[in-house]
Order: structure tokens, then sequence, then C-alpha cells
């Protein structure tokens, strides 16, 4: 459910859907998750069924935020993307812009990939959603 600031038609919200999709297709990932900044869940794609959307998509806004301030106490402007690597899963989270994080799950395909098309879909998404608030 989204908070009554972002509001987003049927197309963007349709539009967001295929992006993920396609992005889960380009980078092999297990899932991936749109959220706003205010830990609400915009549009996932994946593999979820056994995953507390509701605890991770919160929980990964306050390891966004806590980035963000680590890079201001090394004068850092801010990090745009944080990778943790498990024995099993990987996860990274990439910054679009100060509207939303993009988190992909991942454990077959490499680092490389995952950034190099989350770089690609988080422009498109901004692009989405920069039109929605001009809306």
């Amino acid at each position: 459910m989204l908070p009554p600031k972002l509001r987003l038609k049927e197309e963007e919200q349709f539009q967001l859907n295929q992006l993920l999709k396609d992005y889960l297709k380009q980078t092999e990932s297990n899932f991936a998750l749109l959220i706003n900044l205010d830990g609400y869940l915009i549009v996932s794609q994946g593999d979820t069924a056994n995953i507390d959307l509701g605890a991770l998509t919160v929980l990964s806004v306050g390891l966004f935020a806590s980035a963000q301030q680590i890079a201001e106490l090394i004068g850092e402007e801010d990090f745009k993307t944080f990778f943790y690597q498990g024995k099993k899963f990987n996860l990274h989270t990439s910054s679009i812009g100060n509207m939303a994080i993009l988190l992909t799950v991942f454990e077959k395909t490499t680092l490389s990939i995952i950034r190099l098309f989350s770089k690609e879909t988080c422009n498109a998404v901004r692009k989405i959603m920069m039109e929605s608030e001009n809306e």
C-alpha cells in the first residue's frame, strides 16, 4: 500500500511492474522490491512467498538511512548503493534519487550484472516516478 503522497496511476504501476520483471530476467535474481523511503512497498517481482515483505521493506529503508548517515559522517555526499554478501543469498540496494530504493536479492548471478542492470532500471524508475510527481 502506498502512502498518500505517492499516487501512481494504473499505467505507471504496470510500467514499474514490467521494469522489475525485465530486471529479474536480465539479472536472474530471486526477487526485487521497489520501496519508497517511508518503508512502503511500491512493487515487487519474484519469489517472495515466504518473505515478510512488511518487515523487509522497513528494515531495508532503515539500513539505507543508516548508510546515508555514515556517508555524512565520513564526508561523503551519500552512498548510492550497498551490498551484503551471505552464505547463500546476497542483497544489493540502489538509491533512486530521494524517492525510493531498489532492493535485489540474488544467489546465482554476479554483482557486476546486478550493478549494470540496476543502474538502467533505477534510471527508468526515476523517470516514471518524476513524471508521476509532476502530474
